[in-house]
């Protein structure tokens, strides 16, 4: 559990230094937050490194182009 706590804390720290420069930033911040929880709630710590990477950052480039383009 602390594991899965410390992990979303770390991705959500860079999920919004990387994508700070937003103009639509508090919808872009409510989008990254629901797709972390998202992954988060149907990912185990052991397969999050490899398996659920590309996914991610698919999900965050979602968010980007959804809400800052």
């Amino acid at each position: 559990m602390f594991d899965r706590l410390l992990l979303l804390v770390a991705l959500s720290a860079i999920v919004f230094a990387a994508f700070e420069n937003c103009p639509n930033q508090e919808e872009f911040d409510s989008c990254a937050d629901i797709e972390i929880d998202r992954i988060m709630t149907n990912t185990t710590v052991m397969e999050m490194r490899d398996v659920k990477e590309a996914e991610y950052h698919a999900a965050m480039t979602h968010c980007w182009m959804k809400h800052c383009v």
